[in-house]
Order: C-alpha cells, then sequence, then structure tokens
C-alpha cells in the first residue's frame, strides 16, 4: 500500500525500509495509507513554510535552518 501511495514520488526507502513500515502499520486501512503517505510527502514544505532563516549549502542549494 505504501509504495502504491507514493507512485512516482522520488524516495530513498529500501525494500527493506518497506517491509519495516509494513510490519508498523499491519492493522491501518487503504485510506489510512493514503493519509499517512501524503503527510510524509508535504512534511518538507511544512519545514520551508515555518522557516524564518535559510542557509545556503556547499552545492548552491538552500536548506531552513532551525
Amino acid at each position: 500500500m505504501i509504495k502504491k501511495n507514493m507512485k512516482d514520488t522520488p524516495h530513498t526507502m529500501t525494500e527493506a525500509d518497506f517491509e519495516e513500515f509494513a510490519k508498523a502499520t499491519d492493522n491501518y486501512s487503504g485510506s489510512d495509507m493514503s493519509i499517512f503517505v501524503r503527510d510524509a510527502v508535504y512534511e518538507p514544505v511544512r519545514r520551508l513554510q515555518l522557516a524564518k532563516k535559510f542557509r545556503k549549502l556547499q552545492n548552491g542549494k538552500w536548506t531552513p535552518c532551525r
């Protein structure tokens, strides 16, 4: 269910990570899984919205400061 809900979302999860999540979410419904994945996908957006300062990384990208 997690893979299905992630669709084309880029990620670094391994097969072992998927198996671990599957065990941890054994009694979740399909709707629960959809909300779980959507919430995880939007977490970086929430961090950016709450950030007051940003710093430039060595690779030229910007990241929010805590």
